[in-house]
């Protein structure tokens, strides 16, 4: 089901004209890679898949099951992360105000206010 998902999600962005399709020599030969015609797709895709893993009504069109605690885990070592900003805000606009607010409980009751050393480059 995360593939037929994922095969629906690709062929959006890229009937979209938002993905391009790259070709690089890897060790096994040529090999196919994916890449956003600009940063900002990429980021608001991230934040999507995020509000439907966080619960949000209004991004929940996946076909994955929402699992707050599993989209945590993921989300906390990324809070300081500066390649991770744009899209945590993006999920921020996205969430409905009850979901906004629990994401926001979560990142205060982690006490942590500033970047830690090494987590602030891309």
């Amino acid at each position: 089901e995360a593939r037929a998902a994922a095969g629906d999600v690709v062929a959006f962005w890229r009937g979209a004209g938002l993905l391009d399709v790259w070709q690089l020599r890897a060790a096994g030969g040529p090999a196919d890679f994916l890449a956003f015609r600009h940063l900002t797709f990429q980021e608001y895709g991230a934040a999507v898949v995020l509000a439907g893993a966080w619960g949000a009504g209004r991004a929940s069109t996946q076909r994955v099951a929402p699992d707050r605690e599993r989209a945590w885990a993921f989300l906390r070592p990324r809070l300081h992360v500066r390649a991770w900003r744009e899209p945590l805000l993006l999920l921020g606009g996205l969430l409905g105000a009850a979901e906004g607010d629990a994401l926001l409980g979560a990142v205060l009751a982690t006490g942590s206010h500033t970047p830690t050393a090494g987590n602030t480059g891309r």
